[in-house]
């Protein structure tokens, strides 16, 4: 799959959830009492060198590629800067209708985060043009560490 084509569908499914909580807020929402809410995936980024800026913008960035690329439209209107800086025309854009209809859709924000990584700033360009090299950084974990039992600062 294309990298534009991933951008493409998660674009297209940020819309639907936009369109849909329009409805339900229209149609539903008066009697039914409900809450439109998004459960996103995300695991955390932490800057190895919390001291050194390259570092904490590398994190920062890895965070707005894999949470932001969904939570921003939502919460703030569009996709994060970073991303769209990085990908260019392979990231659809939000027209004005499309930002006001995605801001504000949600009413809660429910986080899964199983895990945490290290990461550096990009020491070499990403292996392919991928979806996933999008933020790509230098990913670490502690040595011998498994997959779970990471924690953040947070």
């Amino acid at each position: 799959m294309e990298s534009a084509d991933v951008y493409r569908a998660a674009h297209h499914m940020l819309l639907m959830h936009g369109m849909v909580a329009r409805i339900y807020k229209r149609e539903f929402a008066g009697f039914q009492c409900g809450k439109i809410g998004i459960v996103l995936n995300a695991e955390w980024k932490q800057p190895l060198r919390a001291d050194e800026a390259e570092h904490v913008q590398a994190a920062q960035r890895a965070m707005d590629f894999q949470l932001g690329w969904f939570a921003d439209p939502i919460y703030f209107g569009d996709y994060p800067a970073s991303m769209r800086e990085t990908l260019g025309s392979r990231l659809p854009s939000l027209s004005e209708e499309d930002k006001k209809a995605l801001k504000g859709s949600s009413d809660f924000f429910g986080l899964n985060s199983y895990s945490t990584s290290y990461v550096l700033g990009r020491s070499r360009e990403p292996k392919s043009n991928g979806w996933e090299a999008g933020g790509a950084e230098d990913l670490h974990r502690r040595p011998g560490a498994g997959p779970f039992g990471h924690y953040g600062t947070w």
